[in-house]
């Protein structure tokens, strides 16, 4: 539901003839779930200043999939996601608490908008990561995100720290790098308390490699349930072909949707305890998901 508000509630209910100075309007979103905040950008409500006396705006509301956004009087006053990342659906209707206003026959039409935000690991298509969050992922077939949501540590086909042969040792540089990384964020994770799993998003053509076989045998037998390799098809082709993930690693909360929350440049594995991801990885914790082995309860006689 979308509310507005304007005038004076005891001219409304008949209290005093003073009619009320229509300057101020009043607006909101009402009717979703408030167990977290909004995703990024979001505005649940605020104050919209007409200018001048008027008895008479022009509400526009542009529905796109999850999200919709506000017009009032051609002004955009505030944007609202469902917090699961799925559409938006209803009908057009109008209602009223106190009060009396004419309303005008609502227009309802299709907009061609722009394309769906969606990060494709099978495709290999997406945004720029920058503008990553509030975007469906698309993963592989037979890997779902898990009921608690999981962090994703994801790992660029190509980097400017590579070197000119991208081996090292036996093993690829990248996904040598990537080994490291994980391991010091698993081992962070633990120490933090953190239940939810972690996904290693990396090129599929480095996983079909000798060294990406190992790197799965070595990480599977290490970290078993904690830590899943999730392949996906975002290749350098060409030297000025541009990096959707800018050649970097990043690190990702996906919610139990396939919604991604949060995206930021890899920066070291202390991220998860800073207050943009901690907000995530506890909004989307079940304490009885996964089952632990927990001592049972005992009860003095």
């Amino acid at each position: 539901r979308f509310t507005l508000t304007a005038g004076d509630i005891e001219f409304a209910a008949g209290f005093t003839d003073e009619e009320p100075d229509f300057r101020r309007i009043r607006w909101g979103f009402d009717g979703l779930r408030t167990r977290d905040r909004g995703l990024p950008g979001s505005e649940r409500g605020g104050v919209f200043d007409v200018g001048q006396a008027t008895t008479f705006v022009e509400l526009r509301l542009r529905v796109e999939g999850p999200m919709v956004e506000a017009f009032i009087d051609g002004t955009r006053v505030g944007v609202y996601h469902s917090i699961d990342g799925h559409p938006i659906e209803g009908y057009v209707g109008f209602g009223s608490l106190s009060g009396a206003a004419q309303l005008s026959p609502p227009i309802v039409r299709r907009d061609a908008g722009a394309a769906p935000r969606l990060l494709d690991l099978v495709m290999g298509m997406g945004p720029d990561f920058q503008f990553l969050e509030n975007t469906n992922v698309i993963l592989p077939e037979g890997i779902e995100p898990p009921v608690n949501g999981a962090l994703v540590l994801w790992v660029p086909s190509w980097s400017k720290a590579d070197p000119e042969k991208g081996k090292r040792e036996n093993v690829d540089a990248t996904l040598g790098r990537a080994e490291r990384a994980a391991e010091d964020l698993l081992k962070r994770m633990e120490r933090a308390g953190v239940i939810q799993p972690l996904y290693l998003a990396v090129s599929k053509q480095r996983l079909e490699s000798d060294d990406g076989a190992a790197l799965s045998e070595r990480m599977e037998k290490r970290f078993k349930q904690r830590l899943k390799l999730v392949p996906h098809t975002f290749e350098r082709n060409g030297a000025e072909e541009p990096e959707t993930d800018g050649g970097r690693r990043w690190l990702l909360f996906i919610d139990s949707f396939g919604v991604v929350r949060q995206a930021e440049p890899w920066s070291g594995a202390e991220a998860i305890e800073r207050d943009s991801l901690a907000h995530w990885l506890t909004v989307f914790r079940d304490h009885g998901r996964p089952d632990r082995d927990l001592s049972k309860p005992t009860r003095d006689e």
